[in-house]
């Protein structure tokens, strides 16, 4: 086997900003987890349930690579010709250190159950002429997860040379095994200048269209090296020179788990990493392990699996299904979006629910599903309805998210009636407030740019009306009656002489001083006609609160209160007022109200003396 180049024969110089491998650039064990996984997962043989896909980090001796003598020469030609240039002088200098070592480190990936690589080299309708012989094009079926040609490409960007091996074994019992390189112009041994992509395997001078020259791959099977034979039907890559260190495990085990959690607990596919496996049985406890790790979230979305599904026809993408949850309060308010392939497209937040949920979305229409697919980029992570021509994907994703809101709105305790006690509350509002406030539920948490469902009061100052002073009485002695300050502290008035106070604010002193403050209060219905509200004041209050009912429309009403609780003790109410608050600086104050007839609406409120 020998690597060589097309001469470049006028056409134009390439360089190393390959836009395929660049895309790819970064977080390497991501893409390449998720390109792989979903190429396995969309070459299922039909006889199969579940397919498998392997990764295993391996040490090779250069001699035992084919042509990687060839690789060596032509990595220092490279740097030749661009070495006048920063970027290029960088990448070749490390690749020509790491070539000349004996032990390359490389990544054998490897999928079974699935059908390999179909065609020979010519067949533009075959598989494997799509994947190595080929740049931007995809003959995978319109259900299939990738549709770009581009995926492919992620092995690249994790290679030091630009260097993979293709190897397969078809149902039949055909095999191939190809190297490609995807470098940049340089001179070859006669001093011409080539193109950027070079084969590594058999050269046929003559053999290709129209009597031109084409790489073909090996398919003797005594031809191929001992270390690249397969005895299975599926394929392998190889990455030569994988650019991951020490803890290439980890992060691939944490991309798979974040990516694949669906697809794996419905049994489509598994995975191992090394000696770790991970298949529907061990899901769970491998998912627990790795909470608390850098942008980890897949525990908090696979807790929706514990639900029954939702299940609707949608009118455009046909049968779908929506998990949910509410069963903790650390859930990120968002649901995670897949097709039927089972992998996490993106997480998607839906502002229509006050109190922490997550979820899981899976369409698994087969014209559902070709339709989302060309809402995706060539990264597959995110449903773009700009790239359809027409209004077909405006339509489906409008009417995804709106039945996920109409779901999601149903969890929230305003909407939805369930019972919903103190104890219940407690967990979602913190005894401790930060220092800002938002942290409590309500219309603009959440991550999402759409604006909430919920009816919202309309903007307005609450303004308490103003205070006038009292006449001071003169008692014998020349002093004016001295008032009671909070905590029992004396309030004296002017000229007074003060006396212990009884705990009341009842203090003499100026009209300012009887202004009441600004009190914010929260509200969420949790029962017919039951309430708990949450109050908080700049400043510590003694009084009384009066309440009201605030509409869809932004209206105000008073209320009519029966009842109100605060710590399992009555206290008084009359007409919308409470008596009898008390209300430290800062300290949230929780409690409960009743209101004589069913309603469904917020309630506001302010403090008055």
């Amino acid at each position: 086997m020998q690597l060589m180049f097309p001469e470049l024969m006028g056409g134009p110089v390439q360089g190393l900003n390959d836009a395929g491998v660049e895309n790819f650039q970064g977080a390497i064990d991501l893409y390449v987890s998720r390109e792989c996984g979903q190429n396995t997962g969309d070459a299922v043989r039909g006889d199969m349930k579940t397919a498998k896909l392997e990764f295993d980090r391996l040490v090779m001796k250069a001699g035992d690579i084919p042509g990687f003598e060839s690789l060596r020469t032509t990595l220092d030609s490279c740097l030749e010709r661009w070495g006048t240039k920063e970027k290029e002088k960088e990448f070749f200098e490390k690749a020509v250190e790491i070539a000349s070592q004996d032990d390359i480190p490389v990544l054998r990936i490897s999928d079974y159950g699935t059908t390999g690589l179909t065609g020979d080299d010519t067949d533009e309708t075959g598989r494997w002429f799509a994947l190595v012989k080929s740049q931007g094009v995809s003959n995978k079926e319109n259900t299939a997860g990738g549709s770009f040609g581009i995926g492919k490409s992620s092995p690249f960007a994790a290679s030091r040379f630009r260097t993979v091996f293709y190897g397969s074994r078809t149902g039949a019992g055909s095999v191939a095994l190809q190297g490609v390189s995807r470098l940049v112009t340089h001179w070859n041994a006669n001093g011409r200048e080539t193109q950027g992509v070079g084969f590594i395997g058999a050269y046929d001078a003559d053999g290709g269209a129209g009597g031109g020259p084409v790489f073909r791959a090996i398919r003797k099977p005594t031809e191929i090296p001992e270390p690249f034979r397969r005895t299975e039907a599926g394929t392998d890559i190889w990455v030569i020179g994988y650019r991951s260190g020490p803890e290439w495990s980890t992060d691939l085990i944490r991309s798979i788990l974040t990516n694949f959690w669906p697809a794996i607990h419905r049994g489509s596919i598994e995975f191992r990493v090394g000696p770790q496996v991970i298949t529907r049985a061990n899901l769970g406890e491998l998912i627990q392990q790795y909470v608390g790790n850098e942008e980890f979230q897949a525990h908090q979305f696979y807790k929706a699996i514990a639900s029954e599904p939702i299940r609707k026809r949608l009118k455009t993408v046909g049968q779908c299904e929506l998990y949910l949850t509410t069963s903790s309060p650390d859930l990120p308010k968002q649901i995670c979006m897949a097709r039927n392939s089972g992998m996490r497209i993106f997480d998607y937040s839906p502002r229509a629910c006050r109190v922490p949920f997550s979820g899981l979305f899976i369409c698994n229409d087969d014209d559902g599903n070709k339709l989302l697919r060309k809402l995706e980029p060539p990264k597959h992570d995110a449903w773009d309805p700009k790239r359809t021509e027409d209004e077909s994907g405006k339509r489906a994703l409008d009417e995804i998210k709106g039945w996920i809101r109409d779901e999601v709105k149903k969890l929230n305790p305003l909407f939805g009636g369930k019972s919903f006690n103190e104890t219940e509350l407690a967990k979602y509002l913190p005894d401790t407030p930060p220092d800002d406030t938002s942290e409590l539920p309500h219309d603009s948490t959440g991550a999402s740019e759409e604006e909430s469902l919920e009816p919202r009061p309309r903007a307005q100052d609450l303004v308490a009306p103003p205070v006038k002073a009292k006449q001071v009485q003169k008692l014998a002695g020349g002093t004016a009656e001295g008032g009671f300050g909070i905590d029992g502290e004396a309030g004296g008035g002017e000229h007074g002489d003060g006396h212990k106070g009884d705990g009341s604010n009842r203090g003499g002193g100026s009209a300012e001083d009887e202004t009441p403050p600004t009190v914010n209060v929260r509200s969420f219905g949790s029962g017919t006609n039951r309430y708990e509200l949450v109050l908080r004041s700049p400043t510590t209050f003694n009084g009384k609160m009066r309440l009201q009912a605030v509409g869809e429309d932004g209206t105000t009403e008073s209320v009519a209160l029966t009842g109100a609780v605060f710590a399992g003790a009555a206290l008084g109410v009359r007409g919308d007022t409470i008596e009898g608050i008390q209300i430290k600086a800062g300290v949230p104050l929780r409690l409960s109200v009743t209101l004589d007839a069913p309603t469904r609406r917020s309630l506001t409120g302010r403090a008055i003396r």
